[in-house]
């Protein structure tokens, strides 16, 4: 009831009816539950899915196809996933999602080449092609369509190959079949024929003998006439069992000719499906050529012929009949060869001065019961434009190839620029010998810097993160830097609070951002310290990032303002932002840091390393050497990465203050 129901509703999806069909596709999903046909429910959901993509409601049909992946992973219908994979890749196209229908069409191509589904092979193939195209990632694109046509054809002439094998045995098996039953019968009419034609030689006998009883014993007539027609009863009952056999007989040779008037239907209609195999090759807009071992053409299809404006004797006249004369390969006798020897399918390109084309050849043998090679079937296919798509592609990497190196250049120097304006880590340990910079760009060029500068009495270190990375973030950055410069070495300014305020203010004049119509969110956020070597304290503040301080074994969390330098505010008051003072009377370590490192995906699952890890991983190590510490954070990053993109700027500043040391 079930699958009925099932293909009632595919036949109303395939003549539009869309209600009528998701109104038997939900019964046959409820029967199916509540049988518990877990294979016939995934196939109703899954024909939901289709119906609704069909219909235009992509939610749905998301939801649907998802519904039936889960319960085919559950029965372990691998065949059933990839079908499910490629449907959800084919589904998110539409919905323009790209890197998910990448995902689950890469998911589908490798269930499928794990159970060797050709079929699914070849969908997932076309689904790639159609998805990069949509990226405008030619190079992808006609790589998986080129994949996808080679093994097209490969599944054509597979198929071919084994529906003719299929045939043959079935023809064969039929003959056979026919002979014996023939032979057969044939023995059954001689045995009928001799054993009545002994019956009547037996009556005859038998007459005579009473003939010469009468002759010859004429006193006991009355014997002889009782005997005789005891006799002929006997006689009669015989016959008229013999007469049943040989009805018997008659009925059952009509319905062996049933059986035989059956069989050549059977063939009539494999005849038939070899006729429509035939117009199919005839038919199709490639080449066909059927080649003997030798390389001999003995059959060509009407679009080579047409192409060409040749009759057959023509072309066989011109070529010699052979592939060898043909083909414009000048290795053709080596891959003839070559297929002949391996019994495997070749593909080679050959380029034809006549007509300028480009044509991929699929040349396949076709074997024998015994395993031998009989014929070899060559199928043409005009790559003409996919060979000019090639060369336009290689035209544009070129030029693009040519535009990268200038831009890779000039970033490189404007690496240079930014680089000059870092200080270095042995300016800073010379004030702070126990300390490190870790610090990882995510491009050639970075939107988090470290500023570092002295005044007399006073140090001064900011940790800054600026809007982006890569060239917009470098920009952001020299802004920054030549801010600080002259708001503490020019203007002289030491009040973290104060110096962050200002920075704000600087930061939206620059970018002439002005009032309510903010339309940017430019900015950077940072932690910036002050360390007065005179009075021993530390102060230090922050906008829209915190930092850590570990003093007596105990780790504090640092909390900056919850604006950003350049943020716009509510109703355009000036942002607050509070001053964190320390006294340098024990141990002090300081961590100020970007959120690159925190946030960057990796590890078992492929997530966040979080806040919490790295607030740990800091703590961990803080009595480590400031050499050491750097080295653990810098291998744990990797480790965590591995072969993932780095996602954002990573930038770690890390120092001790101790009492002696100031």
């Amino acid at each position: 009831m079930s699958s009925s129901l099932n293909n009632i509703g595919e036949v109303y999806r395939a003549l539009g009816d869309y209600d009528r069909a998701l109104y038997n596709l939900t019964e046959a999903m409820r029967i199916s539950q509540n049988v518990g046909d877990m294979r016939g429910l995934s196939k109703a959901i899954g024909n939901l899915g289709l119906t609704y993509e069909k219909k235009g409601d992509f939610n749905m049909a998301e939801e649907y196809y998802n519904q039936s992946l889960k319960i085919k992973a559950k029965i372990n219908d691998k065949y059933g996933e990839a079908i499910s994979f490629i449907s959800l890749a084919q589904l998110y196209i539409k919905k323009a999602k790209y890197e998910k229908a990448i995902d689950f069409c890469e998911k589908g191509l490798a269930l499928s080449t794990e159970i060797n589904a050709k079929d699914l092979q070849k969908d997932a193939y076309k689904t790639l092609s159609e998805i990069y195209e949509q990226l405008k990632e030619y190079d992808k694109s006609l790589r998986y369509h080129k994949a996808y046509s080679e093994l097209k054809d490969s599944l054509i002439s597979y198929n071919a190959q084994e529906r003719i094998a299929r045939f043959q045995s079935q023809f064969e098996t039929l003959e056979t079949e026919k002979e014996n039953e023939i032979l057969k019968k044939d023995k059954l009419l001689r045995e009928a024929k001799l054993k009545y034609q002994q019956d009547e030689i037996r009556k005859k006998n038998q007459i005579s003998y009473i003939f010469f009883f009468i002759a010859f014993v004429f006193l006991v007539f009355l014997i002889i006439v009782i005997r005789q027609n005891i006799s002929k009863k006997k006689i009669n009952k015989t016959l008229e069992f013999k007469n049943f056999e040989i009805s018997q007989q008659n009925e059952e040779i009509s319905q062996q000719k049933e059986e035989i008037q059956a069989i050549n239907e059977k063939l009539e209609d494999i005849n038939s499906e070899l006729e429509k195999q035939s117009i199919v090759a005839k038919q199709t807009d490639n080449a066909v050529l059927i080649l003997s071992p030798e390389g001999n053409i003995e059959w060509v299809n009407s679009y080579l012929l047409e192409k060409y404006n040749l009759s057959f004797k023509q072309l066989v006249k011109e070529t010699s009949g052979t592939i060898f004369n043909y083909s414009s390969h000048t290795d053709i006798k080596s891959i003839f060869l070559s297929c002949i020897k391996e019994k495997k399918t070749v593909l080679y390109e050959t380029y034809t001065s006549i007509g300028d084309f480009w044509a991929q050849t699929t040349l396949t043998p076709i074997l024998d019961e015994n395993g031998n090679v009989s014929k070899l079937i060559a199928i043409d296919t005009d790559i003409s434009k996919l060979k000019m798509a090639y060369s336009e592609i290689d035209k544009k990497n070129d030029l693009l190839n040519a535009k990268n190196i200038q831009i890779t250049d000039s970033i490189a120097y404007a690496k240079k620029i930014q680089e000059a304006i870092l200080p270095t880590v042995q300016i800073i340990q010379e004030q702070l010998p126990e300390s490190f910079i870790f610090y990882k760009p995510k491009d050639i060029v970075s939107g988090d810097f470290y500023w570092f500068s002295e005044q007399k009495e006073r140090i001064f270190l900011a940790c800054v993160d600026c809007t982006g990375h890569g060239v917009p973030g470098a920009f952001m950055s020299i802004i920054g830097s030549n801010i600080l410069d002259d708001l503490i070495n020019d203007k002289k300014l030491s009040n973290p609070s104060e110096i962050l305020q200002e920075m704000h203010k600087r930061v939206r004049r620059t970018l002439n951002i002005s009032g309510s119509d903010i339309s940017q969110d430019d900015g950077m956020d940072m932690m910036i310290c002050c360390i007065n070597k005179d009075e021993r304290e530390l102060s230090i503040a922050g906008a829209n990032q915190y930092a850590y301080i570990i003093r007596n074994q105990e780790i504090q969390t640092i909390s900056g303002g919850i604006y950003s330098i350049g943020e716009k505010t509510r109703d355009n008051i000036p942002p607050v932002y509070e001053t964190n003072h320390f006294m340098i009377d024990q141990d002090t370590y300081v961590y100020m840091f970007s959120d690159g490192y925190q946030d960057q995906f990796g590890g078992d699952k492929n997530r966040k390393f979080m806040a919490s890890n790295f607030k740990k991983l800091l703590y961990d190590n803080h009595s480590l050497g400031f050499d050491n510490q750097a080295d653990v954070i810098s291998q744990n990053f990797s480790n965590w990465k591995r072969d993932k993109k780095q996602i954002d700027d990573v930038l770690v500043v890390g120092f001790k203050l101790s009492p002696e040391l100031l």
